[in-house]
């Protein structure tokens, strides 16, 4: 079971605390709330928790950053749960585990939990076949531009949009990269990761969709970008999704 601890001052903190006993129950032990940055440390010394949830706007009010309390010892998973993208962007520059746009629902607490899932049994198989250890390389995706490649963490890329016999791709830090491909083309290249071609003009990172409007037709992504989704995609759509929800 993973442990867990919330690190919050707002509502957020009973929001995660309600999601994680009404749906997670079985897979999250809640241990304590804290709502100061010197509380958490304490509460974290004390518990030994697997994850901490963290308010990015406590941290930078408080100028008490988490990661400096413990530094080499952290052997604890912080996520970022922020207001805006930016927040975002910075706290997963900070070494964050992953980050959370508010507000957080469901499907938010169940990726970290997939996530953090996928990590042990990584863990567990480089244990058991004593792999060696390499310093973590996040994975990379080359994008052609007109001035050469450019390379960006697979989590950043939001999603791409056709434009003639080039494409442009948008990132979870408010940048736009025009490529030298089309959309077809940087699909196919884009295959091995999480990502989907919605609409005949738009790819999007299926890891940062947050709502799907069915009678519109409308993927929502965490930036509140709104995103068509064709009747004939649809269906593949919710199946790639349904492997990463849960049933209500």
């Amino acid at each position: 079971m993973i442990t867990a601890i919330i690190l919050d001052t707002d509502t957020t903190k009973e929001c995660i605390a309600n999601l994680i006993s009404n749906y997670f129950e079985s897979q999250i032990k809640l241990y304590e709330v804290a709502t100061t940055v010197l509380c958490g440390v304490e509460l974290i010394k004390t518990n030994n928790p697997d994850i901490v949830f963290l308010n990015a706007d406590l941290e930078e009010e408080s100028n008490c950053f988490l990661n400096d309390y413990f530094k080499d010892t952290l052997d604890f998973e912080i996520v970022i749960m922020a207001n805006s993208k930016r927040h975002a962007f910075n706290a997963i520059k900070r070494n964050a585990f992953d980050y959370l746009i508010k507000p957080i629902n469901k499907i938010d607490i169940l990726s970290i939990v997939k996530k953090y899932e996928r990590k042990l049994s990584e863990k567990q198989i480089g244990t058991t076949h004593h792999f060696p250890v390499y310093p973590k390389i996040l994975p990379k995706i080359p994008l052609a531009t007109s001035n050469g490649i450019k390379y960006i963490e697979e989590f950043i890329f939001l999603y791409a949009k056709a434009d003639g016999a080039y494409c442009e791709v948008y990132t979870i830090d408010c940048k736009k990269i025009t490529l030298s491909k089309t959309l077809k083309e940087f699909e196919a290249l884009a295959s091995r990761n999480n990502f989907y071609r919605s609409h005949k003009s738009y790819l999007i990172n299926l890891a940062h969709v947050c709502e799907l409007v069915e009678n519109d037709g409308i993927i929502i992504l965490k930036n509140n970008q709104k995103i068509p989704l064709s009747k004939s995609r649809k269906e593949v759509f919710l199946s790639r999704m349904a492997n990463n929800s849960i049933q209500i």
